[in-house]
């Protein structure tokens, strides 16, 4: 086997940020279908526009499902809807397009939850700020 020579000791792991308020750009969206449990999302992966050293924030927007009950699908509905408002997606009443979430931009407030397999990680919040 052939020696590749690359600079592997120069690898960064990314981190999350503390908790604030950041400019936040979404960098890939792409539709979701959870075969586990049959439903759908959308998959967002969100960047820090002026922190390149911060791992990106991976948010699932959930999309109502015909198992929900109603208050189950307003919750869904409003969620989406608030995430939309932020980034400034255009949207109707009846729907959007995924692909106008790419490149969006917001100032968010972000929070910091840490996860038992990955550690540390960064959520995006509706707080006011």
């Amino acid at each position: 086997m052939s020696f590749i020579n690359v600079a592997i000791e120069e690898a960064v792991e990314k981190q999350a940020l503390p908790e604030g308020s950041y400019d936040l750009v979404v960098t890939d969206v792409e539709p979701y279908h959870n075969d586990n449990s049959g439903k759908d999302s959308v998959r967002c992966s969100i960047g820090f526009v002026e922190h390149p050293e911060a791992k990106n924030i991976m948010h699932f927007i959930a999309l109502p499902h015909e198992s929900d009950d109603a208050d189950k699908v307003n919750n869904k509905l409003l969620s989406l809807k608030k995430f939309l408002e932020r980034f400034n997606v255009p949207f109707e009443g009846n729907g959007f397009n995924v692909e106008d979430i790419a490149g969006a931009t917001a100032r968010m407030f972000v929070a910091v939850e840490v996860d038992e397999e990955y550690g540390p990680q960064n959520n995006i919040t509706y707080k006011k700020i």
